[in-house]
């Protein structure tokens, strides 16, 4: 695993620095790097939105490993959406599938010869790999239940370099018990924990904090934090819908499309009504009455020289875009060494990534 490591740290040092935000991307993994040389405890790595966290922790965690002697490298995620985009990530400077493990709930083992199977469940159940990728929730469940598959891998945790990504999503009531968690693997386990998040949870606040000072692997730099400012949220204030409809109308004097999102299909529909004799294409995106999300494309239709608008329901332009009914998770029985076991495949909850209840896009063009 040592000369992956070194491929892997030439990789890294070739990032791209062209623009503003890849120079400060290649700054940040600068930085990550230099403090990999710090001894174990908790870092805190925080680190803008799209400022590359997970190749400069990453860095942080191939360097530190290797300084220090580390026997492995635990990434986890909250949602496997991240983890597999972090796996991918992974995988791509490793270049070695041999030494990673991917493991959360959804993985299970088809169409693989007895042998393959056990060698794969084996690695499952004790985590004895180079570099494991797996969820928080499988993390937690190593150090706090009682089974005796996560008592198999409770080994694994001491003497590694875990890295907690988007740790602000763990639940504010739960975050003494997190606290004491790290507390445990970086006193008692002596691993190297690694917060990461664009807006880390406040730790020190709470009934149980962190004990000793966690350390920041990257400074605060407000001039380099505003290179990763590309949006200006601003408050108008409250207002009714024919001022939004005005308003639409104001901000479509100079630009060339506009969003609006409400809270529900009755405020979109009345939006639709105060903006659909103004000349604009109108797209919709909501959820119908099918348990499905469609787009429903709305445009003027002239006829003997009178331009009319459709009612939504009309328009023969729609485009069904995701199931959104919940689907029950399947049960399959495995064989292997002549057990029979229920092997189950559920599906992470995962927070909805749609918009709301109902939008209006209108766009400046010509009709």
């Amino acid at each position: 695993m040592v000369c992956s490591f070194d491929t892997d740290r030439k990789k890294l040092n070739a990032l791209p620095s062209k623009t503003p935000i890849e120079q400060a991307r290649r700054t940040i993994s600068s930085q990550c790097r230099q403090a990999a040389e710090r001894p174990g405890g908790v870092f805190r790595l925080s680190v803008p939105t799209s400022g590359g966290k997970t190749l400069s922790s990453l860095r942080f965690a191939l360097a530190h490993a290797r300084q220090f002697q580390k026997q492995r490298i635990i990434f986890t995620s909250p949602l496997l959406s991240i983890l597999d985009q972090n796996a991918k990530e992974i995988r791509k400077y490793i270049q070695d599938d041999s030494l990673i493990l991917k493991h959360h709930s959804n993985l299970v083992c088809a169409n693989e010869n007895g042998q393959q199977l056990d060698e794969r469940e084996l690695l499952i159940e004790t985590w004895e790999a180079p570099v494991i990728i797996t969820t928080l929730v499988q993390l937690l469940n190593t150090l706090f239940s009682g089974t005796t598959t996560c008592i198999r891998r409770f080994h694994s945790l001491c003497s590694s370099v875990i890295v907690i990504d988007e740790v602000q999503t763990v639940p504010s009531k739960m975050l003494s018990l997190f606290s004491l968690a790290i507390n445990f693997l970086a006193k008692i386990c002596k691993a190297t924990v690694v917060l990461c998040s664009a807006t880390q949870p406040c730790t020190e606040q709470i009934g149980h904090p962190i004990h000793g000072p966690i350390l920041e692997i990257i400074p605060y730099d407000i001039n380099r934090w505003n290179i990763f400012q590309r949006t200006d949220i601003q408050s108008i204030g409250t207002r009714s819908l024919k001022q939004i409809a005005d308003f639409a109308l104001e901000k479509l004097e100079y630009v060339d499309s506009l969003l609006l999102v409400c809270n529900t299909k009755a405020e979109a529909k009345s939006l639709y009504r105060l903006l659909k004799n103004e000349g604009f294409i109108l797209f919709s995106l909501s959820a119908d009455t099918q348990g499905k999300m469609t787009a429903r494309f709305w445009y003027p239709v002239m006829k003997q020289g009178v331009i009319t608008f459709p009612h939504p329901k009309a328009c023969p332009l729609t485009k069904p875009l995701r199931e959104m009914k919940r689907q029950q998770p399947p049960q399959r029985l495995q064989r292997s060494g002549g057990d029979e076991r229920c092997v189950h495949q559920t599906q992470a909850a995962q927070p909805d990534a749609g918009l709301g209840a109902g939008c209006v896009r209108p766009v400046r063009r010509p009709v």
